[in-house]
């Protein structure tokens, strides 16, 4: 019994001063065989872009389709919509395609579809759009201009693109 209660008091004794009752690797030892974090998958922690209001500049209607949590928004002509549309996260080509916004308008009878989504493996949990539900960086997904980056409150510009340039824009919100 006293034996016990001396490994107890011990134990008690190195805990309370912080110590650890694991002695450390030596400086020679092998890294260890099971993986690290990092090693074991992608990042799965991202912060959440909510977008508070869509800036229509463009002189028709476009409509917003969020396929993850089922909200539709539609912005009239040169007009502003207010309220809480999340972006949703995607890593891969299912996730592009199951969950990403869809932003759609009819132009010149020409029909404008585009793929919204927040890269939750880029660092800086980028926003990103492109013409097709794929993720690869190699198949047309472009960076939304503007504070595309980091999370928070952001107000989507949509504009015209015919002359090469983006069709969205994202600016903090307060």
């Amino acid at each position: 019994m006293k034996a016990v209660r001396r490994t107890v008091t011990a134990c008690a004794t190195v805990l309370i001063t912080g110590g650890s009752l694991i002695a450390s690797p030596r400086a020679d030892a092998a890294a260890p065989i099971f993986p690290t974090y990092a090693e074991s998958g992608p990042k799965v922690r991202a912060n959440v872009t909510d977008i508070r209001q869509v800036v229509n500049t463009l002189p028709v209607q476009v409509q917003l389709s969020n396929f993850e949590s089922g909200a539709r928004v539609t912005v009239q002509p040169n007009s502003t919509w207010n309220g809480s549309l999340w972006i949703p996260w995607a890593s891969n080509d299912s996730e592009v395609n199951n969950k990403a916004i869809r932003v759609f308008w009819t132009s010149n009878q020409q029909d404008h579809l585009y793929y919204l989504y927040q890269d939750y493996l880029h660092p800086r949990d980028e926003i990103r759009w492109g013409f097709n539900p794929t993720y690869s960086h190699l198949s047309g997904y472009l960076a939304v201009g503007g504070s595309s980056t980091g999370g928070g409150r952001k107000s989507l510009i949509v504009q015209d693109a015919s002359h090469g340039g983006r069709p969205f824009w994202m600016e903090n919100v307060g």
